[in-house]
């Protein structure tokens, strides 16, 4: 298979970057109940859409070691994280804990409450809302072997008949919040398509802005609402569209070296390259400092010095976090194969 090059390298990460610095700008927002929030909430899509791309440059031939390393990488940092967080919900703030979703929490399945819609709000513990996008991602990772047959197989056409129905199809007869979850599938199968097949760019967009119009067709637009049809589709259509964009901008079909023509990139900042080493770290750990009961959005009376206190305490988290998760990893022998 395709082995990336320094350039296409250096682009993809810019890419990855700007996803993890848009989901805690939105979180940001969000901690403020202000309605920009919505419009960076595309880091998601972005994220899917590009680790797609990236194991569609990939031919895996050893599942076993395949599904060892992903169960590693999500759910070691995420076990951590919850037995570092649950005594301080259980000593600091007991009336936000629901004990008994913890199991769902500690199998990795929160994400799944949206398939029971509005409901699906009652479910979760305040502060560790964001971690539905690591049962997002689980999901995601799972679905390469079959993304890997059917490119094997080169059925291309079949492939894209599938997506066509999965996202059109799908918004017309659909409730809202099975698309959601469904939508894990789609954006990584998009990304995977990318850079699998050729000539998947154009047909990748026309197919969002199929999906974008019968939306629009269907459903009155609220961009506050999570619920919202055209909303989700938004977003969803605008994570594709930032990835495939620079690629038809430059008429060549690799993302990382689109970008890296774009930006003119020599050589990626030491600022750059720390985001990218820690940005799933940064993710796991952030929001808490910035939403739930132990959100610092309203420590001082200043807005934008709590939001320097904000980003100040997650840099320290995070770099806490990693030391513990090292820790853990030496103390139970813990090795990523």
């Amino acid at each position: 298979m395709k082995v990336l090059t320094i350039q296409e390298s250096h682009g993809l990460v810019i890419i990855r970057v700007f996803a993890m610095l848009s989901i805690v700008v939105c979180h940001l927002f969000q901690s403020y109940n202000h309605g920009l929030a919505g419009l960076f909430n595309i880091g998601v899509q972005v994220f899917l859409v590009l680790s797609g791309y990236l194991y569609g440059t990939k031919m895996i031939l050893d599942w076993k070691i395949y599904a060892k390393k992903r169960l590693y990488k999500i759910y070691l940092p995420y076990f951590v994280f919850l037995i570092l967080v649950i005594p301080l919900y259980a000593f600091f703030h007991p009336e936000y804990m629901r004990w008994k979703w913890l199991p769902v929490y500690f199998i990795n399945l929160d994400g799944f409450r949206y398939l029971l819609g509005p409901v699906g709000e009652s479910m979760t513990i305040e502060g560790l809302r964001h971690v539905w996008f690591l049962t997002a991602i689980m999901v995601a990772y799972f679905t390469t072997p079959l993304l890997q047959h059917i490119r094997n197989a080169s059925k291309e056409k079949l492939a894209i008949v599938l997506l066509l129905v999965l996202t059109i199809a799908g918004y017309l007869i659909l409730p809202m919040h099975y698309m959601f979850v469904i939508a894990w599938v789609y954006l990584y199968s998009f990304g995977y398509l990318l850079s699998s097949f050729k000539d998947s760019r154009l047909v990748i967009i026309i197919l969002f802005v199929g999906a974008f119009a019968t939306a629009i067709l269907r459903y009155p637009f609220n961009h506050l609402s999570i619920w919202n049809p055209v909303n989700r589709i938004f977003h969803d259509v605008w994570g594709v569209f930032l990835v495939v964009f620079p690629t038809l901008l430059c008429g060549i079909k690799s993302v990382g070296d689109a970008v890296n023509r774009l930006f003119k990139i020599k050589r990626l900042s030491s600022l750059v390259l720390f985001f990218d080493k820690y940005s799933f770290y940064i993710y796991i750990v952030h929001f808490i400092i910035m939403c739930g009961p132990f959100s610092m959005a309203h420590i001082t009376s200043h807005i934008s010095l709590n939001v320097i206190l904000m980003l100040l305490t997650t840099a320290a988290a995070t770099f806490l976090f990693v030391n513990v998760l090292k820790f853990f990893e030496k103390a139970f022998r813990i090795t990523e194969a």
